[in-house]
């Protein structure tokens, strides 16, 4: 059977899941660039973007965030928003997003 899979607007309890999925792609991606001990000391870090990634949600303005869900589980997540700069204020970028 094929579980349901959706994309929809991250809630703010979705929050620590986002937080985790973009620390384990650091982890993933970076591994060879970066000493081991940044990830395992990597707690106090969590938290910080735990809070960063919270706030965001909860104020969806600047930063939107959308979840890939695929049976109530969240597996990736993307962030978007008004373009940077003064030549990008007009148009949509996504910033981020992972899988």
């Amino acid at each position: 059977m094929i579980g349901e899979k959706m994309i929809r607007k991250a809630k703010s309890n979705d929050s620590e899941k986002i937080t985790r999925i973009h620390i384990n792609s650091w982890k993933t991606t970076y591994n060879e660039f970066f000493p081991e001990e940044i990830f395992i000391n990597q707690h106090s870090f969590l938290l910080k973007k735990l809070k960063i990634d919270q706030e965001a949600i909860e104020k969806d303005n600047e930063y939107h965030y959308i979840v890939y869900e695929e049976n109530n589980a969240i597996l990736g997540f993307a962030c978007y928003g008004k373009g940077r700069g003064n030549n990008y204020e007009d148009k949509g970028v996504k910033f981020i997003q992972y899988i």
